[in-house]
């Protein structure tokens, strides 16, 4: 919650060696991953983000992919830049690609985006002296948008209020518990009384 304040069974990872929950008991506990030391590679030991120890490059190459020395797992996408959009396939594929930009007779750039706004498109600068503002050439030429972002944030409210109806169900009829085997952390059935 924003006064600091958790759900009892919420459970976190403060980073991705450390597991925590608040225990039905109102009490914060956390583990910590141990890492294997004696690691033997045949290739270099990867940091995957999101995983706590490191894993090695030859046991891997299949499922994650390599970067300019940024490692991703198969699925995962990101943006190499303003203009370029990546993603990880399996067999260690890494796609890129890049976005195609109208063609303008006129464009005005936009710092921190690709593609700059078409001048000559309906969008017209302020003359000199007036500032860089953009005038749009209509009050209602961005009406859909809005009234698709309006309908896109009611979709959201509605999937969040049935997921917090679903918690509180779910919550009531479970406890939650967290039992730490060797490296890996896992959950437990409640009936559970050791690992």
């Amino acid at each position: 919650l924003n006064d600091g304040s958790l759900f009892l069974g919420a459970s976190w990872r403060p980073d991705d060696c450390t597991s925590c929950e608040c225990s039905l008991d109102a009490k914060v506990i956390c583990y910590r991953e141990q890492c294997d030391t004696d690691i033997t590679c045949r290739g270099k030991p990867l940091t995957v983000k999101g995983r706590c120890c490191p894993i090695c490059e030859d046991a891997l190459s299949s499922t994650v992919c390599s970067l300019d020395s940024s490692v991703y797992t198969v699925g995962e996408q990101w943006r190499q830049d303003t203009c370029t959009n990546c993603s990880c396939h399996s067999g260690g594929r890494t796609v890129c690609r890049q976005l195609v930009c109208p063609q303008c007779i006129e464009p005005v750039p936009i710092e921190g985006h690709c593609c700059p706004l078409c001048k000559d498109e309906g969008w017209a600068a302020l003359s000199e002296g007036e500032g860089q503002s953009l005038d749009s050439p209509s009050p209602h030429a961005n009406s859909l948008l809005w009234i698709g972002l309006g309908l896109l944030s009611l979709a959201v409210v509605g999937v969040i209020l049935l997921l917090l109806i679903l918690y509180k169900r779910n919550r009531a009829e479970t406890k939650v518990c967290f039992c730490i085997r060797s490296l890996v952390g896992f959950c437990c059935s409640h009936t559970q009384t050791q690992c």
